[in-house]
């Protein structure tokens, strides 16, 4: 079978058991991408943004990201269960990563931002102190 993740070969173990189970990454990419959640608490002017991610400094491919993209359900459980009357909620994806002057005006006013994002964008080197 084809990773969907490495685009590389990989053979399954075929049984009984899992006979229509199709899997669609390999054993090397599980280990890999498997989506642990992290968490900083930045400080800005007006409050607190609370940032959570699920991969440490990561540079995904359009694929990758997109296949990924079914474990931020993961972050959405973590804003429900944390909820702690937040703001603002805020998917911070490499465009708005990019264009982060929009961010700042969008929030203001804003106390508690919940922002997320599969990997973690580095946001001590942006401006964003509200």
């Amino acid at each position: 079978m084809l990773c969907k993740l490495c685009t590389k070969y990989f053979i399954k173990e075929d049984s009984f058991a899992n006979l229509f189970d199709f899997e669609s990454i390999c054993n090397d990419c599980k280990k890999q991408f498997k989506p642990k959640l992290n968490y900083e608490i930045i400080p800005i002017f007006s409050g607190e943004i609370y940032y959570f991610y699920l991969y440490e400094d990561m540079q995904l491919s359009l694929t990758q990201e997109a296949y990924l993209e079914k474990y931020i359900n993961i972050l959405y459980n973590q804003m429900l269960i944390k909820n702690q009357g937040y703001d603002l909620v805020i998917y911070l994806d490499d465009y708005l990563f990019n264009n982060l002057e929009e961010v700042k005006f969008i929030s203001l006013g804003y106390v508690k931002i919940f922002m997320f994002s599969l990997t973690r964008k580095s946001l001590e080197t942006k401006d964003i102190i509200l």
